[in-house]
């Protein structure tokens, strides 16, 4: 089974790729959140997350599938977590670095401007 990640912020933030991430889960791909952003023990509230949890419970996506790199570069999380196939961003930067540093990922760019032939060209990636 293909293990692929997203981001959150202004990717599975996104009704787009909300509707990607759903037909892989039906499709039975392991899907998980990684995110920059500090988890709630590590800033100002317990609530700073709720919209990522919100979206995480609609889709299905169960807690322990949720990773916070708490503002470190997310290519370290794949360098020492290489069992993912594939990682979903919208930071051309993380994207580049993930590629570069992980020989188990490979990052794919997600762009504001997401359309019909983005996932088809994604869907052909993951199979």
């Amino acid at each position: 089974m293909k293990k692929i990640a997203f981001d959150f912020d202004d990717t599975l933030a996104t009704h787009e790729v909300q509707r990607l991430a759903t037909m892989l889960i039906k499709a039975g791909y392991d899907i998980h959140i990684v995110t920059s952003r500090l988890s709630n023990q590590n800033c100002q509230t317990p609530r700073w997350n709720d919209d990522l949890y919100f979206i995480a419970d609609i889709l299905g996506i169960p807690n322990d599938k949720i990773h916070f790199c708490n503002l470190t570069p997310k290519w370290k999380f794949f360098c020492d977590n290489d069992d993912f196939d594939f990682h979903i961003d919208d930071d051309a930067e993380e994207v580049d670095e993930i590629n570069k540093h992980c020989k188990g990922t490979k990052a794919l760019h997600f762009v504001s401007t997401f359309d019909n032939h983005a996932i088809r060209i994604i869907q052909k990636e993951i199979e």
